[in-house]
């Protein structure tokens, strides 16, 4: 239980963010229910941990839960899941106080909501030691047990198995990048002043350069569509206001036509979870010609990620490094909006993980990839068994999908 309170507090600054949108009323509401809760989280924090005083622990934990259900209907089904966050959150602390009481029943119980609701940290679970009393116990045991299976993103991806050279590369098709001469990108080249901005220094500086700038230029925006016309200057322009930003999806499409705009083959990938539901992530790889290798390039986060002498790497090296439990490193740089850092322990080690399971690419990218869809593929592993979304065409042939640009 000891590091909940972190992510708690997290869940309730997301819930707050979404209210965002709406109206003003429902973010006063918002703000005040989690001071309420920080306040009672902080005494029920310390009278457990100092005090042992179980019975008052159950009270406040009883009262947080009573708090989150008195939230509005309209709150907890339209920010239907940072309620369920919350309510999973405190089960899961609910969990940890009757284990140590030695309530068994009552642990198992909460520990079993929690998981419903979305309490889905194996590891955390797994090594847990205020679950001690309840650790022998077969529903202990069934719950970490799906936890391990679903949500141990490692655990998963090694599931999945590796690649495989395919036997009918003529099946496959050719992926191709418009030029830079191409009068959509002569025009994205202009409008982003892109000669001063990759000014000076060689490839890899450029290609950071670009990427920095369009994570300062164009925040990431979670809680608005990306506007209908998907090229990197109607993107650009549609943000110009400061009235709103960019999902992942409208920030790789704008810096990966940056990217061609400048002559550097780019992709933007779609990275899927295996049970996708809502949550993808889309970030690019371009092609450096000095590595010889795809490098991957993030403008949500403004992230890149090297081996441990400072190689830069691309999805494919940090695939096989996760699963060889090899070593690699977040740039100092990378954050989210220039206001909260991005971290290793959770943009890489979970997110991204979770995140590396399939792999979309567009066989075409130019300007305007996005309003002309071309046709996709989806990189697999051999043993994969995805759920949610559709594949166009799919290979499991690593080496074809990660190969030089012709």
């Amino acid at each position: 239980m000891k590091t909940t309170m972190r992510w708690l507090m997290a869940a309730m600054m997301a819930f707050a963010a979404c209210a965002t949108a709406d109206a003003q009323s429902s973010m006063d509401l918002l703000r005040e229910f989690g001071k309420q809760i920080q306040s009672k989280y902080e005494g029920y924090y310390d009278e457990l941990y100092q005090k042992k005083d179980y019975a008052k622990a159950e009270d406040i934990i009883n009262e947080m839960l009573a708090l989150n259900e008195s939230l509005p209907d309209s709150i907890k089904t339209e920010f239907a899941q940072a309620y369920a966050s919350n309510k999973a959150l405190l089960n899961y602390d609910a969990a940890c106080m009757y284990s140590l009481a030695g309530q068994t029943d009552k642990a198992l119980n909460c520990l079993s909501i929690a998981y419903d609701n979305g309490w889905h940290d194996y590891k955390h679970a797994a090594e847990d030691t205020d679950l001690n009393n309840i650790r022998n116990t077969e529903q202990y045991k069934q719950i970490v047990a799906d936890m391990r299976e679903n949500f141990d993103y490692e655990y998963v991806l090694h599931r999945g198995g590796d690649y495989r050279v395919s036997e009918r590369r003529d099946t496959l098709p050719r992926i191709t990048y418009a030029d830079a001469s191409n009068p959509g990108l002569v025009m994205v080249r202009r409008h982003f002043n892109l000669d001063s901005v990759a000014a000076g220094g060689d490839e890899i500086s450029k290609i950071k350069r670009i990427l920095t700038f369009i994570h300062n230029r164009i925040r990431h925006d979670g809680m608005h569509a990306n506007p209908g016309a998907m090229n990197a200057i109607d993107l650009d322009n549609a943000c110009a206001d400061g009235s709103r930003g960019l999902n992942c999806r409208g920030l790789a499409t704008v810096l990966n036509e940056c990217y061609l705009a400048m002559g550097f083959k780019s992709r933007f990938i779609t990275c899927y979870p295996r049970d996708y539901k809502s949550d993808c992530h889309v970030i690019n790889m371009v092609y450096s010609r000095t590595l010889k290798r795809w490098i991957w390039m993030d403008p949500t986060h403004n992230s890149w990620i090297t081996d441990e002498n400072g190689n830069l790497l691309g999805m494919k090296e940090f695939r096989e490094r996760r699963l060889a439990g090899e070593p690699y490193v977040l740039n100092d740089e990378a954050n989210w909006n220039n206001e909260t850092k991005s971290t290793k322990d959770y943009y890489l080690d979970e997110y991204m993980t979770k995140n590396a399971y399939a792999i979309e690419i567009c066989t075409h990218y130019g300007f305007g990839t996005e309003q002309n869809v071309s046709h996709r593929i989806t990189l697999l592993p051999e043993n994969a068994n995805i759920t949610g979304f559709s594949v166009q065409k799919a290979t499991c042939d690593g080496d074809w999908f990660w190969a030089a640009p012709e």
